[in-house]
């Protein structure tokens, strides 16, 4: 693996004698070899600087040709590297990671993000292998917020290819959301141009990392045009076969959102009876999909028994978004397999259909009076295995002894597979059937403590802070809500739009009332955790419900979920949604965070005043929390698959504030201050009922100006 220089200038190679340059007429004879002669120290320095040598070699030879020995005399050959459009750099076609640098003046743009006033890099790519390659600027060697595009066949004026331009997609060196990620389908043979830009004039060095396809068994050429009236045929044996949607939406499945995306029609006639296994899972597969069967008919077939599934397994960016689908199909009997979006989505899609294990058999034509041990032969083991997990055994064997097998598919099409655990764990079903198109899927909202937002913007106490405000959305008149002091109130408030005449900290039970956030969220299947920190020994551990003062740092005032009697009241209820924050960074990684994340440090890292173990200085100490904590979850899949963080303070120091609200999300708006609106924690809550779609507005909620001018698109 090689890499380019970062430093945009490339150092100036080493001048040469001319006496190096014409020594004998033979050379002189020979324009290519004088050269050859005289270049190779510069070809040496291009290599050492990071050039590739075959690329060194043509763009400082080119030049001497062109231009005579003289080029390689007085000043040095810059190595034309990363260049433009006249000389871009060319990539070997097994790919790698490249480091360059943008500087100057743009030339070119992209299709998506602002990139025509920032400078670019171009490279050059011509893959042996077809299929659906991955170019990215993602990871610490990237310094700015990148656009990345690609085009065909012409640098200057190429088409830009189908998925073939992305702004914002995973971290680059910041921790934010701000390199970009293609997965492009390319041709083998064919010429590309990975254009590296920036957004809104935005440069610096970056790490280009393009991995071509892999070897693969995939069918790119199956007949049809995909929709109902022409479906591309699968061969019985099945196979991967991969594809893109996009257009207008035709058909909609049982489950997920699907009416608004476009889909792709398969059809396949299978010759062998059993548990087939038809799924849209890894690398091939680009965004959320939903994917269903139906038998006999395309656009008016029955849908088939645990033939409908939204979430089952993870697609390209590692979130549960890809589907699967282990109906029981009949050797003869023709299917239409539909790969779907969810809420809108499209993009490219690797379908595998792997047919039933055995061998073809007449005994489903014939349908003997055996039925016993037909019914064994036709239908194999594993499907009571997938029976199992769809429906109670005793449904299977209650129908596998009294009708034949193919009743079973009759009986169950009246029951969609909403039962399916994956689903339920990653997207409840509620949400799945509410959310908008392109929705906020994942919140995390931290809370600090009393600081008011003048002692924190621009201080020096507050570096972190301040350095995410380039790329993050704030407010600059957010205020608790007016004399709602001290801090219990004001969680309150954030939970239920009220204080409930609560004007002090007093410990539970408080016999609060619902409706309250937490308590919708649950009616509407949404899930949800409030992760509480604590430290040091005999620290909260999560053992209980901690609905009274204890542990070290742990404050209850500071926890709003424990003055409510529906929480308070199930003790297992309260344990599975009050968390240890110990438990948040392990959930994170393995991606198992709720939809909504409430988060609240403990005394030593929130800000609060007068707290021995923040020492002297309270907002540097949180400052410096956040510094560590806000990265990991910038960096989570749960975020960058439309996350939104949201970091406020509880109330005002000196009053109702101003107070800090910023909010970081692949959807929010960089580097943008509101500065006339008034928000307060009304304006919170109202945020989180739409976007988890829950009504009505609970209390002063209904009152309040959303948060929605610190997105770019929102929910």
């Amino acid at each position: 693996m090689w890499q380019l220089p970062k430093a945009m200038g490339f150092v100036y190679l080493l001048t040469l004698p001319a006496a190096l340059h014409l020594t004998t007429s033979a050379q002189a004879a020979s324009p290519s070899r004088q050269c050859r002669k005289a270049c190779g120290d510069q070809i040496a320095a291009c290599v050492g600087a990071g050039g590739h040598p075959r690329a060194c070699r043509r763009s400082v030879l080119g030049r001497c040709k062109q231009e005579g020995v003289a080029a390689c005399q007085g000043e040095a050959l810059a190595p034309a590297l990363a260049g433009d459009c006249s000389s871009p750099t060319v990539v070997p076609a097994q790919g790698g990671t490249f480091g360059g640098t943008t500087s100057g003046t743009s030339v070119l743009a992209g299709s998506c993000g602002s990139s025509g006033t920032a400078p670019e890099q171009v490279f050059q790519w011509t893959p042996t292998v077809s299929g659906t390659a991955t170019i990215q600027t993602c990871g610490a060697g990237t310094t700015f917020d990148t656009v990345l595009y690609l085009r065909s066949g012409a640098c200057a004026s190429g088409p830009e290819v189908a998925a073939g331009c992305n702004d914002d997609a995973c971290t680059n060196a910041t921790g934010l959301n701000r390199a970009s990620r293609i997965t492009p389908t390319v041709t083998a043979g064919q010429t590309y141009f990975i254009v590296v830009d920036g957004y809104g004039g935005a440069q610096g060095t970056f790490s280009l990392t393009i991995t071509p396809p892999g070897p693969t068994t995939t069918t790119t050429t199956l007949p049809g045009g995909g929709g109902c009236g022409s479906p591309m045929v699968i061969p019985a044996s099945g196979g991967t076969f991969s594809g893109a949607t996009s257009g207008t939406s035709a058909l909609v499945g049982s489950c997920g959102s699907s009416g608004i995306s476009p889909e792709r029609v398969y059809q396949w006639t299978p010759a062998v009876t059993g548990t087939a296994t038809i799924q849209t899972c890894g690398a091939g597969t680009t965004f959320d999909t939903v994917l269903y069967m139906r038998s006999g008919a395309c656009a008016g077939g029955p849908e088939m028994a645990a033939g409908c599934n939204d979430d089952a397994c993870t697609n390209a960016i590692g979130l549960y978004r890809a589907s699967r689908l282990t109906p029981t199909v009949t050797a003869g009997q023709t299917y239409f397999i539909v790969v779907d979006g969810y809420g809108g989505a499209q993009g490219l899609y690797g379908v595998t259909v792997t047919p039933p294990v055995g061998s073809p058999t007449t005994t489903t034509s014939t349908r003997p009076p055996t039925t016993t041990t037909t019914t064994t032969t036709t239908r194999p083991p594993t499907t009571t295995t997938t029976t199992t997990t769809t429906r109670p055994p005793t449904t299977t064997s209650t129908t596998t002894t009294t009708r034949p097998p193919t009743t079973t598919s009759t009986t169950t099409t009246t029951r969609p597979p909403t039962t399916i655990t994956t689903t339920t764990t990653t997207r409840p079903p509620t949400t799945t059937t509410t959310l908008p198109t392109s929705a906020i899927r994942t919140v995390f909202l931290i809370l600090m403590e009393n600081t008011d937002w003048s002692s924190i913007k621009g201080s020096s106490s507050a570096p972190y802070i301040n350095s995410l405000l380039s790329g993050a959305a704030h407010a600059e008149q957010y205020n608790n809500p007016p004399n709602n002091h001290p801090s219990l109130p004001n969680y309150l408030w954030l939970e239920a739009g009220t204080n409930f005449g609560i004007s002090s900290d007093p410990n539970p039970p408080q016999r609060t009332s619902s409706p309250h956030l937490s308590s919708m969220l649950d009616a509407a299947g949404i899930s949800w955790k409030t992760y509480q920190e604590d430290e040091g020994s005999g620290a909260y551990d999560g053992s209980d419900c901690p609905n009274y003062g204890e542990g070290n740092w742990y404050d209850v005032n500071h926890n709003p979920f424990v003055y409510f009697t529906d929480v308070t009241n199930n003790t297992t209820y309260c344990k599975a949604h009050v968390r240890p924050y110990s438990e948040f960074p392990t959930d994170l990684a393995s991606n198992n965070v709720p939809r909504y994340n409430f988060i609240v440090p403990d005394l030593c890292h929130d800000m609060h005043e007068n707290i021995s173990c923040s020492q002297s200085n309270r907002i540097r100490f949180g400052d410096t929390w956040l510094s560590t904590e806000v990265p990991k979850i910038l960096a989570s899949p749960a975020y960058l698959n439309s996350g939104a963080l949201f970091i406020t303070w509880d109330e005002g120091a000196s009053g109702d504030g101003p107070i800090g609200m910023i909010v970081l999300s692949p959807k929010g708006k960089r580097g943008y201050s509101n500065t006339t609106t008034y928000y307060d924690h009304s304006s919170t809550l109202r945020t989180m009922q739409e976007i988890f779609g829950v009504s009505p507005m609970i209390r002063d909620a209904a009152n309040a100006t959303d948060l929605r001018d610190l997105f770019v698109s929102f929910p």
